[in-house]
């Protein structure tokens, strides 16, 4: 047979099977069948449970915290403190985000630190009075907030601002460490944008002026090769009529003197080449 397993490492009398070297979780060697009692373990229940397990429970071989950890801690031995920001048994809550920082007591949640736009630490439950933000509320609102109110927490003007002011307060830059644009550092960006937009307009007038005249002179040029053409047509057409008068005064077919003129010339020069014929 074997050794029982609550016989510390499983050493037992080969005749009897007594536990010789001890128990192992339990109370009452060389037998080993009691169980350590509450926040008790080990070797014949001599050790103690971890304190920081939940309500003292332990395992009664291991010692490891089978219950959980108290709150503020966590671990198998629940040895390890919570990390910032988280609280309770098991470190199994977040800190309030009215706690200033995010940050609170491990144990119990409480805003040891201070509250984050809230008024009543520890607790950090009762919002600021009006006019007031910030840690414990401790921080006034601007005087360029309208009826001066703000946001608890980050300082903003509530409903808005006076003329001219910015929307951030002078006070949460101060405070807060934020580096937020001033109102002289906006209406410097605004000058620039205005300049810019400006010199695009500039440019693009320039562009449409120069298209604009482009095509002015390219329609003047047509209108001009179109007058010339019209006057070549006409040039032409004056010609036609010259030579169309010119035939008609030139015509052989002449009547009255003119025509008995022509005749005599005809005659004239008929009676003039006879002789040469003749001769040959």
């Amino acid at each position: 047979m074997n050794c029982s397993q609550n016989c510390l490492d499983s050493n037992c009398d080969r005749e009897t099977g007594l536990c010789v070297s001890g128990c192992k979780g339990f109370s009452d060697p060389p037998s080993c069948t009691k169980s350590c009692p509450s926040a008790v373990w080990g070797v014949n229940c001599t050790l103690a449970c971890n304190t920081l397990c939940k309500n003292s429970s332990c395992n009664k071989v291991t010692g490891q915290c089978n219950n959980g950890c108290s709150a503020g801690y966590r671990g198998l031995w629940c040895n390890e403190e919570c990390p910032e920001g988280q609280w309770g048994d098991d470190c199994s809550n977040n800190c309030s985000s009215n706690c200033w920082t995010q940050v609170c007591n491990k144990q119990s949640g409480l805003c040891e630190s201070g509250c984050h736009g809230f008024s009543n630490p520890p607790d950090c439950t009762q919002d600021c009075p009006d006019g007031s933000w910030g840690l414990n509320c401790h921080s006034k609102c601007s005087t360029q907030c309208i009826n001066q109110i703000c946001q608890s927490v980050t300082g903003h003007c509530m409903f808005n601002c006076t003329e001219g002011c910015n929307y951030l307060t002078y006070s949460e830059v101060k405070e807060t460490g934020k580096n937020e644009m001033t109102f002289g550092a906006g209406m410097g960006i605004g000058f620039v944008l205005g300049v810019v937009v400006i010199a695009t307009l500039e440019v693009i007038m320039l562009i449409i002026y120069r298209v604009r005249k482009k095509s002015a002179a390219t329609s003047h040029e047509n209108k001009d090769l179109s007058n010339d053409k019209l006057q070549a047509y006409d040039g032409v057409n004056e010609m036609n009529v010259y030579t169309h008068s010119y035939e008609t005064t030139c015509s052989p077919e002449l009547k009255g003197d003119n025509r008995n003129d022509s005749s005599q010339q005809t005659s004239e020069y008929s009676n003039l080449q006879s002789p040469v014929y003749e001769t040959f």
